[in-house]
């Protein structure tokens, strides 16, 4: 009997230390997740500041490829470097397309994604790296703006092709 129940004991030991353990491996695979996040979001921002150290400006950019008023998807440390640096210059952002868009502060009208069906902008602008090709998805499904990573306009706008 005293078996048995020395037994059952181990086995739900066994069965807490397994979910314990699992526990463990979804918040360690969350932090590397993150962590990647933070990294590919430090690159960018330090190209951008070289970009700025050369006096090559986003902003000429999109002027450049004829765009003057964007909807920034993502408004994390890039979707607000990026607002803040087009409210700047002439460039308007009319819209901030969030998950979290109830939580946003700004002057640009915040919406979620199932609101974007008729946008009057030029493109939009997703600033969230590490989900571009899903975010890239969905907004395909729901309206046929040009979008733009904002990956793609750092590491280009500093390449030189005579504006063709």
């Amino acid at each position: 009997m005293v078996l048995i129940i020395v037994l059952i004991i181990l086995g739900i030991l066994d069965i807490f230390f397994i979910l314990r353990l699992k526990n463990v491996n979804s918040q360690y695979k969350r932090t590397q997740l993150s962590l990647e996040r933070v990294k590919i979001n430090e690159q960018i921002l330090k190209e951008w500041l070289l970009l700025k150290q050369m006096d090559i400006r986003i902003c000429d950019w999109l002027r450049d490829n004829n765009i003057h008023n964007i909807a920034i998807y993502g408004f994390g440390d890039l979707g607000q470097a990026l607002y803040n640096e087009v409210k700047r210059d002439s460039i308007e952002c009319s819209y901030i397309i969030d998950k979290n868009y109830f939580n946003i502060v700004c002057e640009a009208k915040t919406i979620g994604l199932d609101d974007i069906y008729e946008l009057d902008v030029d493109a939009i602008i997703i600033s969230v790296i590490n989900y571009y090709d899903e975010i890239e998805s969905e907004i395909m499904k729901r309206c046929k703006l040009p979008i733009i990573s904002l990956e793609d306009i750092i590491y280009g706008v500093g390449i030189n092709d005579d504006k063709q």
